[in-house]
C-alpha cells in the first residue's frame, strides 16, 4: 500500500510545486479522449461472475480477451502467460491453456489493460456470446473507481 499524501509531503519539501494524482483509468481517458476500463473490471460487470467457481473466471477472463482481440490492436506485440490457479480441474486446465496460446501477440495485452467504450462496444456481439449484457457494458463504464486502484501521480516544478 502507498501514502500517497505522504508522497506528495515528501515531493513539495523536495521542492516540486505542481503535484497531480489521480486515478490511472482517469489519467488514460484524459489522454486518449474516450472512456476506459480495464479488461477486470469488464468482467467484474458479468452477470453470473459472482457464482462462477475461479477456473471459469478464467475462462471468462481469456474468452472476453479472445473477444475484444478481435477489434483490437496492440502497437507492441508480446504474448500473455496465463498460468492456472492450483485446485483447477483437469479439463479448465487444459481449456485454459489452449484459450491462453491462442491468444493474439498483437492484442489486448494484459488483463488489466485499459479499452475503450467504442472498442468494447464494437466486440458487442462475441462478448454477449459471452452472456455480457449491453445494460452491464454501460454499466462498468459508469462505475466510481474500484477501492482498489492504480493511481497515476505526478511532479513537476
Amino acid at each position: 500500500m502507498v501514502n500517497f499524501p505522504l508522497l506528495e509531503n515528501i515531493g513539495r519539501e523536495m521542492g516540486f510545486t505542481e503535484i497531480n494524482r489521480e486515478y490511472q483509468n482517469q489519467f488514460v481517458e484524459k489522454d486518449l479522449g474516450a472512456k476506459v476500463l480495464s479488461v477486470v473490471d469488464l468482467v467484474q460487470h458479468h452477470p453470473q461472475i459472482t457464482s462462477m467457481p475461479p477456473w471459469d473466471r478464467d475462462i471468462l477472463m481469456l474468452s472476453t480477451l479472445h473477444a475484444l482481440n478481435t477489434v483490437y490492436r496492440s502497437p507492441y506485440s508480446g504474448k500473455l502467460n496465463y498460468p492456472t490457479l492450483d485446485g483447477t480441474p483437469k479439463k479448465q486446465r487444459k481449456q485454459i491453456a489452449q484459450l491462453a496460446k491462442n491468444l493474439s501477440g498483437r492484442g489486448v495485452p494484459d488483463t488489466v489493460a485499459y479499452v475503450t467504450q467504442d472498442e468494447v462496444l464494437a466486440a458487442l456481439k462475441p462478448l454477449r456470446k459471452l452472456g455480457y449484457r449491453e445494460k452491464d457494458i454501460q454499466s462498468a463504464f459508469q462505475s466510481p473507481a474500484s477501492p482498489v486502484s492504480f493511481i497515476h501521480i505526478q511532479f513537476s516544478s
